[in-house]
Protein backbone atom coordinates (compact mmCIF):
# COMPACT_ATOMS: atom_id res chain seq x y z
CA UNK A 1 0.00 0.00 0.00
CA UNK A 2 2.86 2.38 0.79
CA UNK A 3 4.30 2.01 -2.71
CA UNK A 4 0.88 2.50 -4.29
CA UNK A 5 0.14 5.66 -2.28
CA UNK A 6 3.59 7.17 -2.78
CA UNK A 7 3.57 6.65 -6.53
CA UNK A 8 0.00 7.92 -6.86
CA UNK A 9 0.25 11.05 -4.69
CA UNK A 10 3.85 12.17 -4.92
CA UNK A 11 6.15 13.19 -2.09
CA UNK A 12 4.23 16.04 -0.40
CA UNK A 13 0.69 14.63 -0.57
CA UNK A 14 1.83 11.17 0.47
CA UNK A 15 3.53 12.83 3.45
CA UNK A 16 0.11 14.10 4.63
CA UNK A 17 -1.44 10.66 4.11
CA UNK A 18 1.34 8.77 5.94
CA UNK A 19 1.39 11.20 8.86
CA UNK A 20 -2.38 10.82 9.29
CA UNK A 21 -2.07 7.05 8.96
CA UNK A 22 0.62 6.93 11.64
CA UNK A 23 -1.48 9.02 14.03
CA UNK A 24 -4.66 6.95 13.65
CA UNK A 25 -2.69 3.69 13.81
CA UNK A 26 -1.17 4.74 17.13
CA UNK A 27 -4.56 5.83 18.50
CA UNK A 28 -6.33 2.65 17.36
CA UNK A 29 -3.72 0.56 19.18
CA UNK A 30 -4.09 2.71 22.30
CA UNK A 31 -7.84 2.09 22.17
CA UNK A 32 -7.12 -1.61 22.75
CA UNK A 33 -6.13 -0.52 26.29
CA UNK A 34 -3.51 -3.22 26.72
CA UNK A 35 -5.82 -6.10 25.83
CA UNK A 36 -3.57 -7.10 22.89
CA UNK A 37 -1.45 -9.74 24.57
CA UNK A 38 -4.00 -10.37 27.32
CA UNK A 39 -6.25 -11.75 24.58
CA UNK A 40 -3.45 -13.91 23.17
CA UNK A 41 -2.41 -15.25 26.55
CA UNK A 42 -5.82 -16.04 28.03
CA UNK A 43 -7.65 -17.17 24.91
CA UNK A 44 -4.80 -19.65 24.35
CA UNK A 45 -5.20 -20.89 27.93
CA UNK A 46 -9.01 -21.06 27.76
CA UNK A 47 -8.86 -22.93 24.47
CA UNK A 48 -6.38 -25.45 25.89
CA UNK A 49 -8.67 -25.92 28.91
CA UNK A 50 -11.72 -26.23 26.60
CA UNK A 51 -13.63 -23.33 28.15
CA UNK A 52 -15.55 -21.68 25.27
CA UNK A 53 -17.69 -19.67 27.70
CA UNK A 54 -14.61 -17.84 28.94
CA UNK A 55 -13.54 -17.10 25.35
CA UNK A 56 -16.95 -15.51 24.73
CA UNK A 57 -16.64 -13.50 27.94
CA UNK A 58 -13.19 -12.08 27.26
CA UNK A 59 -14.04 -11.34 23.62
CA UNK A 60 -17.28 -9.48 24.39
CA UNK A 61 -15.96 -7.54 27.38
CA UNK A 62 -12.87 -6.30 25.58
CA UNK A 63 -14.73 -5.55 22.33
CA UNK A 64 -17.21 -3.29 24.15
CA UNK A 65 -14.39 -1.40 25.88
CA UNK A 66 -12.43 -1.02 22.65
CA UNK A 67 -15.57 0.24 20.88
CA UNK A 68 -16.20 2.95 23.48
CA UNK A 69 -12.58 4.15 23.60
CA UNK A 70 -12.36 4.25 19.80
CA UNK A 71 -15.50 6.36 19.40
CA UNK A 72 -14.14 8.81 21.98
CA UNK A 73 -10.71 9.11 20.30
CA UNK A 74 -12.22 9.41 16.84
CA UNK A 75 -14.49 12.27 17.91
CA UNK A 76 -11.62 14.18 19.54
CA UNK A 77 -9.34 13.90 16.50
CA UNK A 78 -12.15 14.70 14.04
CA UNK A 79 -13.20 17.91 15.78
CA UNK A 80 -9.66 19.04 16.54
CA UNK A 81 -8.12 18.08 13.18
CA UNK A 82 -7.70 21.73 12.17
CA UNK A 83 -5.87 22.60 15.39
CA UNK A 84 -3.67 19.48 15.23
CA UNK A 85 -2.75 20.18 11.61
CA UNK A 86 -2.04 23.90 11.96
CA UNK A 87 -0.71 24.26 15.50
CA UNK A 88 0.97 20.93 16.27
CA UNK A 89 2.38 20.09 12.84
CA UNK A 90 2.21 23.48 11.11
CA UNK A 91 0.60 21.88 8.05
CA UNK A 92 -2.86 23.33 7.24
CA UNK A 93 -3.07 21.05 4.21
CA UNK A 94 -3.23 18.06 6.55
CA UNK A 95 -6.65 19.02 8.00
CA UNK A 96 -9.06 17.32 5.59
CA UNK A 97 -7.01 14.13 5.30
CA UNK A 98 -6.70 13.80 9.08
CA UNK A 99 -10.41 14.53 9.68
CA UNK A 100 -11.56 11.80 7.29
CA UNK A 101 -8.99 9.25 8.42
CA UNK A 102 -9.86 9.83 12.08
CA UNK A 103 -13.12 7.99 11.35
CA UNK A 104 -11.00 4.87 10.69
CA UNK A 105 -9.82 4.62 14.31
CA UNK A 106 -12.77 2.43 15.35
CA UNK A 107 -12.65 -0.08 12.46
CA UNK A 108 -8.87 -0.32 12.69
CA UNK A 109 -9.09 -1.04 16.43
CA UNK A 110 -11.68 -3.76 15.78
CA UNK A 111 -9.42 -5.35 13.15
CA UNK A 112 -6.49 -5.35 15.59
CA UNK A 113 -8.70 -6.72 18.38
CA UNK A 114 -9.76 -9.60 16.15
CA UNK A 115 -6.19 -10.33 15.05
CA UNK A 116 -5.05 -10.88 18.65
CA UNK A 117 -8.09 -13.06 19.32
CA UNK A 118 -7.24 -15.17 16.27
CA UNK A 119 -3.65 -15.39 17.49
CA UNK A 120 -4.86 -16.77 20.81
CA UNK A 121 -6.78 -19.52 19.01
CA UNK A 122 -3.63 -20.31 16.97
CA UNK A 123 -5.34 -19.22 13.73
CA UNK A 124 -2.13 -17.71 12.43
CA UNK A 125 -3.30 -16.99 8.87
CA UNK A 126 -6.37 -15.11 10.09
CA UNK A 127 -4.33 -13.19 12.68
CA UNK A 128 -1.85 -12.04 10.04
CA UNK A 129 -4.60 -11.25 7.57
CA UNK A 130 -6.48 -8.87 9.85
CA UNK A 131 -3.36 -7.32 11.36
CA UNK A 132 -1.57 -6.42 8.14
CA UNK A 133 -3.37 -7.75 5.08
CA UNK A 134 -7.07 -7.11 4.61
CA UNK A 135 -7.19 -3.31 4.84
CA UNK A 136 -4.21 -2.61 2.50
CA UNK A 137 -5.43 -5.14 -0.07
CA UNK A 138 -9.00 -3.82 -0.08
CA UNK A 139 -7.63 -0.26 -0.19
CA UNK A 140 -5.68 -0.93 -3.39
CA UNK A 141 -8.58 -2.77 -5.02
CA UNK A 142 -11.04 0.02 -4.17
CA UNK A 143 -8.62 2.74 -5.27
CA UNK A 144 -8.14 1.06 -8.63
CA UNK A 145 -11.85 0.43 -9.22
CA UNK A 146 -13.56 3.47 -7.67
CA UNK A 147 -11.24 5.98 -9.30
CA UNK A 148 -13.11 5.39 -12.55
CA UNK A 149 -16.55 5.84 -10.96
CA UNK A 150 -16.44 8.50 -8.24
CA UNK A 151 -14.12 11.25 -7.05
CA UNK A 152 -12.86 9.73 -3.80
CA UNK A 153 -9.57 10.73 -2.20
CA UNK A 154 -7.33 8.14 -0.58
CA UNK A 155 -8.43 9.01 2.95
CA UNK A 156 -12.05 8.15 2.07
CA UNK A 157 -11.00 4.94 0.38
CA UNK A 158 -8.99 3.97 3.46
CA UNK A 159 -12.06 4.53 5.63
CA UNK A 160 -14.16 2.22 3.45
CA UNK A 161 -11.40 -0.41 3.47
CA UNK A 162 -11.10 -0.39 7.25
CA UNK A 163 -14.89 -0.61 7.69
CA UNK A 164 -14.99 -3.66 5.43
CA UNK A 165 -12.10 -5.28 7.32
CA UNK A 166 -13.68 -4.72 10.73
CA UNK A 167 -17.04 -6.21 9.78
CA UNK A 168 -15.35 -9.21 8.19
CA UNK A 169 -13.13 -9.73 11.25
CA UNK A 170 -16.05 -9.83 13.68
CA UNK A 171 -18.11 -12.15 11.47
CA UNK A 172 -15.32 -14.67 10.93
CA UNK A 173 -14.10 -14.82 14.54
CA UNK A 174 -17.56 -15.12 16.11
CA UNK A 175 -18.64 -17.83 13.69
CA UNK A 176 -15.43 -19.86 13.92
CA UNK A 177 -15.42 -19.80 17.71
CA UNK A 178 -19.18 -19.87 18.42
CA UNK A 179 -19.05 -16.50 20.17
CA UNK A 180 -22.46 -15.03 20.96
CA UNK A 181 -22.22 -11.24 20.74
CA UNK A 182 -25.46 -10.83 22.71
CA UNK A 183 -24.16 -12.80 25.71
CA UNK A 184 -24.44 -10.65 28.83
CA UNK A 185 -23.69 -13.21 31.56
CA UNK A 186 -19.94 -12.88 32.03
CA UNK A 187 -17.64 -15.15 34.00
CA UNK A 188 -16.23 -13.38 37.06
CA UNK A 189 -13.10 -15.52 36.89
CA UNK A 190 -12.18 -13.95 33.54
CA UNK A 191 -12.32 -10.48 35.04
CA UNK A 192 -10.17 -11.73 37.93
CA UNK A 193 -7.64 -13.05 35.41
CA UNK A 194 -7.21 -9.85 33.41
CA UNK A 195 -7.61 -7.05 35.97
CA UNK A 196 -4.28 -7.51 37.83
CA UNK A 197 -2.17 -7.29 34.66
CA UNK A 198 -4.13 -4.88 32.44
CA UNK A 199 -2.29 -1.73 33.54
CA UNK A 200 1.13 -3.26 32.96
CA UNK A 201 0.04 -4.61 29.58
CA UNK A 202 -1.37 -1.20 28.63
CA UNK A 203 1.88 0.52 29.57
CA UNK A 204 3.77 -2.02 27.44
CA UNK A 205 1.58 -1.15 24.45
CA UNK A 206 1.90 2.61 25.03
CA UNK A 207 5.66 2.42 25.31
CA UNK A 208 5.89 0.12 22.29
CA UNK A 209 3.98 2.65 20.21
CA UNK A 210 6.21 5.45 21.48
CA UNK A 211 9.31 3.53 20.44
CA UNK A 212 7.92 2.51 17.08
CA UNK A 213 6.16 5.66 15.88
CA UNK A 214 7.12 8.76 17.87
CA UNK A 215 10.14 9.62 15.71
CA UNK A 216 7.86 9.91 12.70
CA UNK A 217 5.58 12.31 14.60
CA UNK A 218 8.61 14.30 15.81
CA UNK A 219 9.83 14.53 12.21
CA UNK A 220 6.36 15.88 11.38
CA UNK A 221 6.74 18.60 14.03
CA UNK A 222 10.24 19.78 13.05
CA UNK A 223 10.61 18.96 9.35
CA UNK A 224 8.69 19.13 6.05
CA UNK A 225 5.98 16.87 4.53
CA UNK A 226 8.63 15.60 2.12
CA UNK A 227 10.82 14.47 5.03
CA UNK A 228 7.80 12.73 6.57
CA UNK A 229 7.27 10.87 3.31
CA UNK A 230 10.92 9.77 3.17
CA UNK A 231 10.90 8.63 6.79
CA UNK A 232 7.52 6.90 6.62
CA UNK A 233 8.22 4.93 3.44
CA UNK A 234 11.67 3.95 4.71
CA UNK A 235 10.30 2.88 8.10
CA UNK A 236 7.48 0.84 6.63
CA UNK A 237 9.93 -0.82 4.23
CA UNK A 238 12.44 -1.54 7.00
CA UNK A 239 9.65 -3.10 9.05
CA UNK A 240 9.32 -5.75 6.34
CA UNK A 241 12.50 -7.14 7.93
CA UNK A 242 10.47 -7.77 11.06
CA UNK A 243 7.51 -9.23 9.18
CA UNK A 244 8.94 -12.69 9.78
CA UNK A 245 9.08 -11.83 13.50
CA UNK A 246 5.38 -10.92 13.45
CA UNK A 247 4.63 -14.23 11.73
CA UNK A 248 6.72 -16.24 14.18
CA UNK A 249 5.20 -14.38 17.15
CA UNK A 250 1.75 -15.29 15.89
CA UNK A 251 2.73 -18.95 16.04
CA UNK A 252 4.87 -19.16 19.18
CA UNK A 253 3.13 -16.68 21.53
CA UNK A 254 0.15 -18.96 22.29
CA UNK A 255 2.57 -21.89 22.52
CA UNK A 256 4.62 -19.97 25.08
CA UNK A 257 1.44 -19.41 27.09
CA UNK A 258 0.43 -23.09 26.89
CA UNK A 259 3.92 -24.34 27.83
CA UNK A 260 4.13 -21.95 30.76
CA UNK A 261 0.63 -22.84 31.98
CA UNK A 262 1.57 -26.54 31.97
CA UNK A 263 4.94 -25.91 33.67
CA UNK A 264 6.96 -27.32 30.76
CA UNK A 265 10.15 -25.22 30.98
CA UNK A 266 12.09 -27.44 28.55
CA UNK A 267 9.44 -26.84 25.91
CA UNK A 268 9.60 -23.12 26.62
CA UNK A 269 13.36 -23.06 26.16
CA UNK A 270 13.20 -25.12 22.96
CA UNK A 271 10.54 -22.90 21.38
CA UNK A 272 12.45 -19.72 22.28
CA UNK A 273 15.88 -20.69 21.00
CA UNK A 274 14.61 -22.56 17.93
CA UNK A 275 12.50 -19.59 16.84
CA UNK A 276 15.45 -17.21 17.42
CA UNK A 277 17.64 -19.40 15.23
CA UNK A 278 15.11 -19.39 12.39
CA UNK A 279 14.63 -15.63 12.67
CA UNK A 280 18.37 -14.96 12.47
CA UNK A 281 18.77 -17.20 9.42
CA UNK A 282 15.93 -15.50 7.55
CA UNK A 283 16.67 -11.90 8.60
CA UNK A 284 20.40 -11.85 7.78
CA UNK A 285 20.14 -12.03 3.95
CA UNK A 286 17.24 -9.55 4.02
CA UNK A 287 19.40 -7.05 5.91
CA UNK A 288 22.29 -7.37 3.44
CA UNK A 289 19.92 -6.96 0.50
CA UNK A 290 18.52 -3.74 1.98
CA UNK A 291 21.98 -2.38 2.83
CA UNK A 292 23.35 -2.90 -0.69
CA UNK A 293 20.23 -2.08 -2.70
CA UNK A 294 18.57 0.66 -0.63
CA UNK A 295 18.41 3.16 -3.52
CA UNK A 296 16.83 0.58 -5.79
CA UNK A 297 14.24 -0.35 -3.16
CA UNK A 298 13.28 3.26 -2.46
CA UNK A 299 12.96 4.00 -6.19
CA UNK A 300 9.81 1.85 -6.20
CA UNK A 301 8.06 4.68 -4.34
CA UNK A 302 8.98 7.17 -7.06
CA UNK A 303 12.06 8.96 -8.36
CA UNK A 304 12.21 11.47 -5.50
CA UNK A 305 12.17 8.80 -2.80
CA UNK A 306 15.73 7.62 -3.41
CA UNK A 307 16.69 10.45 -1.03
CA UNK A 308 15.51 8.14 1.76
CA UNK A 309 18.02 5.34 1.05
CA UNK A 310 20.27 6.03 4.03
CA UNK A 311 17.22 6.37 6.29
CA UNK A 312 16.19 2.89 5.16
CA UNK A 313 19.65 1.47 5.91
CA UNK A 314 19.66 2.84 9.47
CA UNK A 315 16.12 1.68 10.25
CA UNK A 316 16.74 -1.74 8.71
CA UNK A 317 19.73 -2.29 11.00
CA UNK A 318 17.56 -1.49 14.03
CA UNK A 319 14.85 -3.86 12.82
CA UNK A 320 17.44 -6.59 12.22
CA UNK A 321 18.52 -6.44 15.88
CA UNK A 322 14.84 -6.52 16.81
CA UNK A 323 14.35 -9.71 14.80
CA UNK A 324 17.67 -11.41 15.62
CA UNK A 325 17.06 -11.22 19.39
CA UNK A 326 13.94 -13.36 18.94
CA UNK A 327 10.44 -13.27 20.41
CA UNK A 328 11.72 -12.15 23.81
CA UNK A 329 9.01 -9.56 24.47
CA UNK A 330 6.23 -12.05 23.88
CA UNK A 331 8.10 -14.69 25.86
CA UNK A 332 8.23 -12.47 28.95
CA UNK A 333 4.59 -11.40 28.62
CA UNK A 334 3.29 -14.94 28.10
CA UNK A 335 5.15 -16.13 31.23
CA UNK A 336 3.79 -13.53 33.64
CA UNK A 337 6.82 -11.22 33.43
CA UNK A 338 5.05 -8.28 31.83
CA UNK A 339 6.45 -5.91 34.48
CA UNK A 340 9.97 -6.62 33.21
CA UNK A 341 8.88 -5.81 29.66
CA UNK A 342 7.31 -2.60 30.92
CA UNK A 343 10.48 -1.55 32.74
CA UNK A 344 12.66 -2.30 29.71
CA UNK A 345 10.38 -0.26 27.48
CA UNK A 346 10.38 2.67 29.91
CA UNK A 347 14.17 2.82 29.54
CA UNK A 348 13.98 2.54 25.74
CA UNK A 349 11.17 5.10 25.56
CA UNK A 350 13.16 7.62 27.59
CA UNK A 351 16.15 7.08 25.30
CA UNK A 352 14.00 7.67 22.22
CA UNK A 353 12.15 10.72 23.51
CA UNK A 354 15.49 12.25 24.52
CA UNK A 355 17.46 11.42 21.39
CA UNK A 356 14.80 11.86 18.71
CA UNK A 357 14.17 15.63 19.06
CA UNK A 358 17.88 16.32 19.60
CA UNK A 359 19.10 14.26 16.66
CA UNK A 360 16.23 15.34 14.37
CA UNK A 361 16.98 19.04 14.95
CA UNK A 362 20.73 18.48 14.61
CA UNK A 363 20.90 16.00 11.72
CA UNK A 364 17.48 16.10 10.12
CA UNK A 365 15.47 13.03 9.20
CA UNK A 366 18.49 10.70 9.43
CA UNK A 367 18.79 11.69 13.10
CA UNK A 368 15.22 10.58 13.76
CA UNK A 369 15.99 7.25 12.09
CA UNK A 370 19.10 6.78 14.22
CA UNK A 371 17.17 7.49 17.44
CA UNK A 372 14.53 4.92 16.47
CA UNK A 373 17.13 2.25 15.67
CA UNK A 374 18.92 2.78 19.00
CA UNK A 375 15.70 2.60 21.02
CA UNK A 376 14.39 -0.53 19.25
CA UNK A 377 17.73 -2.29 19.74
CA UNK A 378 17.97 -1.32 23.40
CA UNK A 379 14.46 -2.58 24.14
CA UNK A 380 15.13 -6.06 22.80
CA UNK A 381 18.64 -6.45 24.19
CA UNK A 382 17.27 -5.64 27.65
CA UNK A 383 14.54 -8.26 27.15
CA UNK A 384 17.17 -10.86 26.22
CA UNK A 385 18.94 -10.12 29.50
CA UNK A 386 15.68 -10.43 31.49
CA UNK A 387 14.90 -13.79 29.88
CA UNK A 388 18.34 -15.05 30.91
CA UNK A 389 17.94 -13.66 34.42
CA UNK A 390 14.36 -14.84 35.08
CA UNK A 391 13.94 -17.93 32.88
CA UNK A 392 17.52 -19.21 32.90
CA UNK A 393 18.43 -19.42 29.21
CA UNK A 394 19.95 -17.20 26.52
CA UNK A 395 17.82 -16.79 23.38
CA UNK A 396 20.90 -15.58 21.47
CA UNK A 397 22.67 -18.93 21.98
CA UNK A 398 21.34 -20.14 18.64
CA UNK A 399 24.44 -22.25 17.94
CA UNK A 400 23.83 -24.57 20.87
CA UNK A 401 22.27 -28.00 20.43
CA UNK A 402 18.63 -28.06 21.53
Amino acid sequence: MSVFVARSLGVEESGYFFLSLTLITVLSMLCLQGYNNILVRFIASYKAEVQPGKITTIYNITLVKVFGASIFCSAIVYFSSGWISSVVFGMPGLTTVLAVMSLSILPLAICQHASFCFQGTKSVASAMMFRNGVVPIVFILLALSLSYLVDLDFSGIFLLSSLFGSVLAVLIFTRQNNVNLTETHFSDSVLEDIRPIQLDMFLVIVLGLVIQWSSQLIVGVFLSPEDIAYFSTAQRTAMLTSFILVAVNSIVAPKFASAYASGNKDRLRFLSIYSSRMLFIVATPVLFFIIFFAEFIMSFFGAGFTEGANILRVLALGQFINVATGSVGYLLQMTGLEKDVRNNMVISGIILLTLSPLLTVQYGVIGGALATAIAVSTQNILCVYKVYLKLGFNTLAIWKKL
